[in-house]
């Protein structure tokens, strides 16, 4: 049953107008009729600030100074109608009539001063704003009505609102049903989607993205990531003059020179070697060894044997003569019919044969080939030895650290399509690159023979 709303400001007036238009009721508004019955509050909702009169069923202000038996309550008091006491608003304190939402489903009522217990409210009722009012419902669609919220999603609509659902992977939304996409690919499919990003057919026949890990690449010619290539398969280049590499599976692969300290190797024109003999020669090494060297080849190692010692290249019993020969950076002292003795050279320097004894001299900080000024010669450095001074041959002679062979008259001619070879008497040849587009004219009595020209664009 829903409740009436009384305001307080009806007056005496309107209550004497009641009377009037109730004359000829059964009971009176005055005189010696009966009192009528205690109105019941419950059904009265009052303003804040006022309570519901039982007497009048009138909401009259709420005044302070109540009576509760032989005390007069406070405003900020309560009484307590079994004890007649007057006792302290609880923290939740309230006006007696007030309502408020315990849920959505619940209202309660202030009675004398604090909440009552949650009520239910009706069926077809929900609380809103303090109190029970009747649910108003409105649909946004068909039961069972089907559609597509985009090309993900589908939504269906239950109880007058949409529900949306999102789409497996691989299904799109048609006509409000999620439905599978047509298959992409084969299984075990492989293909590149960028350089970065390799796809893989799964077992239902769709790409799946597969990112390539740091230092790979997608190859277009596999589908797969592989390892970016650094180098053609087979290329051998020198890392330092300690280190050669060899191209492996697009990677260079490092392989350290061997050094034994007998036939030490270096890395020189792509691999490790031990260096050819520049003249014809006979020395001694570090740890008594005789080394015979014959221009063109790799020199001959012999390492002396028990009691033996190097003396000018030779391994021998004892020094044949007196003499301050090199062993390697040290110096190799000998006297007549005495055992040779090695002498360290001071920290920085090394052992060297200046016009045929052994001298220390200042070693080769670091390991270096090149030409000397004015001489067709080059020095040559491992770092730690005494410098080595190698005269070119009769023919060539010294350019960048190497000796060539020399230009005996000037002229220009082409070495390849694409590079030109200038020569002046007495120099090095130089060759030249020709630009991307260019070439090197080969035309015998050409203006431009042996030069590199442009490439005709057009008749």
């Amino acid at each position: 049953m829903k409740k009436q709303v009384v305001s307080n400001r009806l007056g005496n007036a309107a209550i004497a107008s009641i009377c009037i238009a109730l004359a000829g009721a059964a009971f009176g508004c005055g005189g010696d009729d009966p009192a009528p019955s205690p109105v019941d509050c419950s059904t009265i909702t009052c303003d804040a600030g006022t309570k519901c009169n039982p007497s009048t069923g009138q909401c009259d202000p709420v005044q302070s100074g109540v009576k509760c038996g032989e005390q007069t309550c406070t405003a900020d008091q309560i009484c307590d109608e079994e004890s007649k006491t007057c006792k302290d608003k609880p923290t939740d304190a309230c006006t007696d009539g007030q309502k408020k939402c315990a849920d959505e489903g619940h209202e309660q009522v202030c009675k004398d001063g604090a909440w009552g217990d949650a009520t239910a409210c009706a069926d077809g009722y929900s609380c809103k704003s303090d109190h029970c009012v009747e649910n108003t419902i409105t649909s946004d669609c068909n039961d069972g009505e089907k559609a597509c919220q985009d090309s993900g999603h589908a939504k269906e609509c239950k109880d007058g609102k949409w529900e949306v659902s999102e789409c497996d992977n691989h299904e799109s939304c048609s006509e409000g049903v999620c439905a599978k996409d047509p298959t992409e690919c084969s299984a075990n499919e492989k293909k590149c989607a960028s350089d970065a990003v390799a796809l893989i057919c799964d077992e239902d026949g769709y790409w799946e993205n597969s990112p390539c890990a740091a230092g790979t690449a997608c190859d277009d010619a596999s589908g797969e990531c592989k390892a970016q290539s650094e180098c053609e398969e087979g290329a051998q280049q020198c890392a330092s003059r300690d280190v050669a590499q060899v191209c492996q599976g697009g990677q260079w692969v490092d392989t350290a020179c061997k050094r034994d300290g007998v036939s030490d190797e270096f890395c020189d024109d792509k691999t490790c070697e031990v260096p050819k003999c520049t003249e014809d020669s006979d020395v001694c090494g570090e740890g008594n060894i005789a080394i015979h060297c014959e221009v063109g080849s790799a020199p001959s190692i012999t390492k002396c044997g028990e009691g033996e010692v190097c003396s000018e290249g030779q391994c021998a019993m004892f020094c044949a003569e007196d003499s301050i020969t090199c062993a390697g950076a040290e110096q190799l002292i000998c006297e007549v019919d005495k055992e040779p003795v090695q002498k360290a050279c001071d920290e920085g320097f090394a052992c060297a044969l200046v016009d045929g004894k052994g001298e220390c001299v200042e070693a080769c900080a670091e390991d270096s080939i090149e030409c000397l000024d004015g001489e067709n010669a080059r020095r040559i450095c491992v770092a730690g030895q005494a410098p080595r001074i190698e005269t070119c041959a009769d023919g060539l002679m010294c350019s960048e650290g190497a000796c060539v062979e020399g230009c005996s008259e000037d002229y220009i001619k082409c070495k390849s399509d694409a590079v030109s070879l200038v020569c002046e008497t007495g120099s090095a040849p130089i060759e030249t690159a020709c630009p991307a587009g260019w070439v090197c004219d080969s035309t015998e009595g050409s203006l431009f023979a042996g030069k590199c020209v442009e490439l005709c664009t057009s008749d």
